[in-house]
């Protein structure tokens, strides 16, 4: 499965209206209700498959949106992980896959 994430070609689309404030996100912090609610709602998934076992290219694409959202709302790994149901690797993961794929993004808009 980790062999076909990594070699899938990254069309930016995902990235979507990516808010470069994440400043919006802090005061749902004390909320796991909210947060999770928000998120999902920005990624395009439920609650339920944010944090769940799914794990096709749409939903670990989207769940990487998120741990890059809440890394840059400047939530440690380990805070990632057990919101997203998941352990820190996975939170730093997703997070390091989503920068992977700003990187492509900008690559290929740039040529």
């Amino acid at each position: 499965s980790n062999k076909t994430l990594a070699a899938m070609p990254y069309d930016g689309a995902d990235i979507g209206n990516l808010p470069h404030d994440t400043a919006v996100l802090i005061p749902l912090l004390h909320s796991r209700t909210a947060l999770l609610k928000t998120l999902s709602s920005s990624c395009g998934l439920t609650p339920q498959d944010m944090c769940g076992p799914k794990k096709d290219n749409d939903t670990a694409r989207k769940r990487w949106r998120a741990a890059y959202l809440l890394r840059r709302a400047g939530l440690s790994y380990p805070r990632i992980g057990r919101l997203l149901n998941q352990n820190h690797t996975a939170a730093l993961y997703g997070v390091k896959r989503f920068n992977a794929c700003i990187d492509a993004a900008k690559q290929m808009a740039a040529e």
